[in-house]
């Protein structure tokens, strides 16, 4: 009985043991517990803070990822408009290599122009004086048309004299009056000039007067002298009197050989 009791009792007291050392394990487990569940307190704390950070982050990175958009847009913008200006930049170049090409023509035309008008204006120079010289030769000219005028005015009434002076000639033949040939002897008008033919013409009167056949030929002569006088007005009147006088001479000198 006593073993069986001691059996029990050393069962007891090993169960107490066991029961204390469970009782140990219980509280360690519970201390083990206790840590555990303080430690996910703070493990929530944490995490709530970490989601927290997460949060911010994910918002700054928004904010970024915005911003990075805006700058991106910004830059694309600039992008733009450094392209454009890069475009209008080139047409600048080309518009500007176009001008300096034109300018060159222009400066190469303005030589041109400018030799040009140095040769016009030494070519002006040289007109002006052949102007010059032209109305200077012009006034001459006109001043010697002017004499001319005057002198053919002058032996034009000379001429109309020598033929007045023939056709009285004729009609002193004509007539046979003797006292009319001092008509023409005394005719002063006609200049000194005639004077010498004057008395050529008073042979011819004394060598034809009476003579009637004469008187025809007389007249046929006068008229050819009229009509050669009409058709040589612009030549000398000096050559029309010798003329004249040579056709009435020669006409006298054949008359006297028929008479003869």
């Amino acid at each position: 009985m006593e073993q069986k009791k001691n059996e029990m009792e050393e069962a007891k007291v090993n169960q107490e043991t066991e029961i204390s050392e469970l009782n140990r394990e219980v509280a360690e487990q519970r201390d083990i517990v206790s840590k555990l569940r303080n430690s996910c307190s703070g493990q929530e704390e944490k995490n709530e803070r970490l989601v927290s950070e997460v949060s911010q982050y994910k918002d700054n990175v928004d904010r970024v990822m915005q911003e990075r958009s805006e700058a991106q847009k910004s830059l694309d913008g600039e992008k733009k408009k450094v392209e454009d200006l890069m475009l209008t930049i080139s047409d600048r170049e080309k518009t500007i290599k176009e001008t300096e090409k034109e300018l060159g023509k222009l400066r190469s035309e303005r030589d041109n122009v400018s030799e040009k008008n140095e040769v016009m204006e030494s070519r002006l120079e040289s007109l002006e004086k052949e102007k010059d010289v032209m109305q200077k030769n012009l006034v001459e000219a006109l001043k010697k048309i002017h004499d001319w005028e005057a002198k053919f005015e002058s032996e034009g009434a000379k001429l109309k004299r020598a033929l007045a002076m023939l056709k009285n000639t004729a009609a002193l033949v004509s007539s046979k009056s003797e006292g009319k040939e001092e008509v023409v002897a005394n005719d002063h008008k006609l200049g000194k000039e005639i004077q010498p033919y004057v008395v050529e013409l008073d042979a011819i009167q004394n060598a034809f007067r009476n003579k009637e056949k004469m008187v025809g030929d007389l007249k046929q002569q006068v008229e050819s002298l009229h009509k050669v006088a009409e058709a040589q007005k612009k030549k000398s009147f000096w050559t029309l009197v010798s003329s004249a006088t040579t056709i009435i001479a020669a006409a006298s000198v054949a008359y006297v050989a028929k008479g003869r």
